[in-house]
């Protein structure tokens, strides 16, 4: 299918839309070829054979490559379990409606046999899914001249080796058309993570992982690049921890969307365009890269000119960290358009944040501190623009780039989920061309009670950047019921101990858990009294820390699964105690400032969970809660 991407039409945004859900739920696309037959392939079954039909589990080729080379239109290839050694190049095309599709159970492993997992040169409706390809030679998945091909679920890793002359792309998409790349996670490989190249023009890149793609001798591999192909949609992709850009535009490349990404931690930058005019770029996250987030330039005009950037959030981009101090090269600022690439674009509704460093944004080789200096000297542009924190759950580090080979990028994942009272929260302009319905966790637009609108267009509490917060239904939650559920629970379990050691201990802790739950810490089922609700995170603390002792004691008779759900579900009653006051202060107009420390906190406590440290992270929730109530007016 031929698709205008100079304005999308419903139609097309619907289809987006579906692609994004189905990959999400792992739809298998062997239902698409229901009607034809399927052959089946299982190098474990010690009665395989690449001499029978293959049209019965019991009856199964030991190789991909047999079935390949008679399955047809409207037939399946359906792997189990096993590691195949082998490239897959099967011969026949499928057709509309009735593609060939290569589908893997769980277990399968293609490592190339000395080559590519699967190549396609020249054909047309061919679905290859739920493939782990690792270890791979050449490509783990190449396709050439071809057009309708679906790649979906596939994990691809180690293709090629880092050294100069032996890299390879984990995916390679050359001179292929109409075609989706999407659910697939691409790591670890010694070239770019996905490329697209040659004219692949009107393809979908939706909904994959690309992180840890290095070549290590030199500094070029990035997480999903295009080089000379237009009118693509890259549509709620992760991209993160590349040895050089996130998200690379190159060469030629226009008319392509950039639309809901999440691009941070990488070596260079987050996005960036080199001699790619005209393209847009719609609600992405970016933070924490080398260099310049979103980045605009070419080595002559119009450069990368012709934009449409709006609903980014873009944070501490362009601090050029390098490991073992120093300042790494390359350019500044949370975006940068050069002196070719100043004519036709369209920037606002973009918020734009520093921790640290002082380029905000850089402009014709001019560097700005600050948003209002920039609108000040560039009239017209990011009008609606804010610079602030957009309190991310819990950001990563801030890359660091090494200052020899090899080039790879300390893997740090971050969490860019929104937090009460982010500027982020009913802010965006919903017109924006291309601005979905849906979040990159397929979550539909929703208005956030305790934030005033202040977004434009047809929905006027569209989130920007690439999450949609999630507001807690406070009408809905009694937390002091959930806590006098735990005590019930541990009561009973008391009840069930005949250990008097072990009984001991667990009557502190119930002790500890009645006391919190005293009526005068409590304004009502979900909110505590402010002079009194330090005393309801400690006594949950002691609390847990009498659980935490039955679980280090190896003597103890209890099982340690069901102490450790005692104490998550503590630790989450904690969580929403802060979530809760946070998003009550917000409403009320509370001291952005303080708002920040304790979204501060919550991120420190969630750092403190990864730990296995859920007494660190009451103490984090306390300081929030604590931070939250002293912000109100």
């Amino acid at each position: 299918m031929k698709h205008n991407r100079k304005n999308l039409h419903p139609t097309w945004q619907f289809f987006l839309t579906l692609v994004l859900m189905l990959s999400m739920v792992g739809w298998n696309y062997s239902t698409a070829a229901a009607a034809g037959a399927t052959y089946y392939v299982d190098n474990t079954n010690a009665s395989c054979s690449d001499l029978g039909t293959g049209l019965t589990p019991a009856e199964a080729f030991c190789t991909i490559g047999q079935a390949a080379g008679i399955v047809v239109a409207g037939e399946t290839v359906q792997v189990l379990a096993g590691t195949y050694a082998e490239t897959v190049n099967g011969p026949n095309s499928g057709s509309a409606g009735l593609p060939i599709t290569y589908s893997a159970a769980p277990g399968v492993t293609v490592t190339g046999g000395g080559a590519g997992g699967f190549r396609m040169s020249g054909k047309s409706y061919i679905v290859v899914d739920g493939f782990t390809i690792s270890g791979t030679v050449d490509y783990g998945i190449y396709t050439f001249s071809s057009d309708n091909i679906t790649l979906s679920n596939n994990h691809v890793s180690y293709s090629g080796s880092p050294a100069s002359g032996s890299t390879r792309a984990g995916i390679y998409i050359n001179s292929t058309t109409n075609s989706t790349i999407s659910g697939n996670t691409a790591d670890h490989n010694s070239s770019h993570g996905i490329l697209l190249t040659n004219g692949s023009n009107d393809n979908l890149v939706s909904g994959n992982i690309a992180f840890a793609n290095a070549e290590g001798w030199q500094r070029n591999a990035t997480g999903i690049r295009l080089d000379a192909s237009n009118n693509n949609t890259i549509l709620h992709n992760i991209t993160y921890a590349n040895e050089d850009t996130g998200l690379n535009i190159y060469t030629g490349s226009s008319g392509n969307f950039l639309i809901g990404n999440v691009t941070y931690g990488n070596g260079d930058h987050g996005i960036d365009f080199n001699a790619s005019p005209n393209n847009t770029v719609i609600g992405n996250t970016v933070q924490g890269n080398v260099t310049a987030g979103i980045n605009f330039e070419g080595a002559s005009a119009p450069g990368s000119g012709g934009a449409t950037v709006a609903n980014n959030l873009m944070v501490d981009n362009g601090l050029r960290f390098q490991v073992g101090g120093g300042t790494a090269a390359g350019q500044p600022g949370n975006m940068r358009f050069d002196a070719n690439s100043l004519v036709g674009n369209a920037l606002d509704y973009n918020i734009f944040y520093l921790n640290s460093g002082t380029a905000l944004i850089q402009w014709n080789g001019a560097s700005y501190s600050t948003l209002a200096a920039f609108q000040g000297a560039v009239p017209g542009q990011e009008i609606h623009g804010l610079e602030a924190d957009p309190f991310f759950s819990a950001p990563a580090a801030i890359a660091q780039r090494p200052a020899a080979a090899p080039f790879n990028v300390a893997v740090n994942v971050g969490d860019y989920h929104l937090t009460a009272g982010s500027p982020a929260i009913d802010s965006a302009n919903s017109d924006a061309i291309n601005e979905t319905t849906l979040d990159i966790e397929g979550n539909a637009r929703v208005d956030d009670p305790s934030t005033a609108d202040s977004g434009v267009g047809t929905r006027t509490y569209d989130d920007r950047g690439a999450y949609e917060f999630q507001p807690v239904p406070v009408e809905t939650v009694s937390l002091f019921a959930d806590k006098q559920s735990i005590l019930n629970d541990l009561t009973t379990l008391r009840a069930q101990v005949s250990n008097k050691k072990d009984g001991k201990t667990l009557d502190k802790a119930i002790k500890n858990l009645t006391q919190s739950l005293s009526p005068d810490l409590w304004v009502d089922g979900s909110h505590l009294d402010p002079k009194g609700g330090d005393k309801v995170f400690k006594e949950e603390q002691d609390a847990v820390k009498e659980l935490l002792k039955l679980i280090k004691d190896k003597k103890s008779t209890i099982a340690n699964a069901t102490l450790q759900q005692f104490i998550d579900r503590l630790v989450e009653v904690d969580s929403k105690l802060a979530s809760i006051t946070i998003t009550d202060a917000a409403a009320a107009g509370g001291d952005p400032k303080k708002l920040a420390e304790a979204n501060k906190e919550m991120a420190k406590a969630a750092d403190e969970l990864a730990k296995s440290k859920p007494n660190n992270a009451i103490d984090h929730y306390q300081n929030a809660w604590k931070r939250a109530q002293k912000s109100i007016p």
